[in-house]
């Protein structure tokens, strides 16, 4: 009895902690905490040159105004095509640490239009991911616990995707490929 007590207490202790670092991570990330950004003109002569200014409270009820240089962008750098979106791509693995995937049915990989992303291997796995800058993140995946025997590194390279996914490895998208890896492990999958 004394160990249910204690477990009912402990899952209340991290919901409440849950629940107030989530307040406190809005109240200073929210939209009111941010600066805002007004811009008005300074005429000298026959020109007129823009002064970008900083308004953040210092105190509740108080604003304050910073002078702050304005914004050119690099002339010289050449511009960047927009990144490709994983949203909406379905892919079939096609080969793991170098080796060919042969065997069908082809473990798959979606990503939603919703954020989640779905892969089935020998299990089904599911949950939300992050991608940022080149990185795919999916810290809390979830997945049916069956074990697979054929074919022979199917439970392997599960494994490996989840626990890429887990710690963040970088993905790289060329056109129909797709590659995700860290350090010794790389998925090669192609869109279907």
């Amino acid at each position: 009895m004394k160990k249910i007590i204690l477990f009912i207490v402990f899952t209340a202790f991290i919901t409440l902690s849950y629940v107030v670092s989530l307040r406190l991570w809005d109240s200073v990330y929210s939209e009111q905490s941010l600066p805002i950004l007004k811009t008005s003109h300074k005429s000298t002569g026959s020109s007129t040159t823009p002064i970008v200014t900083d308004t953040l409270p210092s105190q509740p009820g108080q604003t304050e105004n910073k002078p702050v240089s304005p914004s050119v962008p690099d002339q010289t750098s050449p511009s960047l095509p927009p990144p490709l979106t994983l949203s909406g791509s379905t892919f079939k693995a096609i080969s793991f640490n170098k080796t060919p995937i042969i065997s069908t049915p082809y473990p798959t990989l979606s990503f939603n239009t919703d954020g989640t992303l779905s892969a089935r291997f020998c299990n089904s796995i599911g949950g939300e991911y992050t991608d940022t800058y080149g990185i795919l993140t999916a810290p809390h995946l979830i997945q049916t616990l069956m074990y697979c025997i054929q074919p022979d590194n199917l439970m392997d390279m599960e494994t490996s995707f989840v626990t890429l996914l887990q710690n963040g490895a970088s993905y790289e998208r060329n056109g129909n490929i797709l590659t995700i890896q860290k350090n010794n492990i790389e998925l090669v999958f192609e869109s279907i």
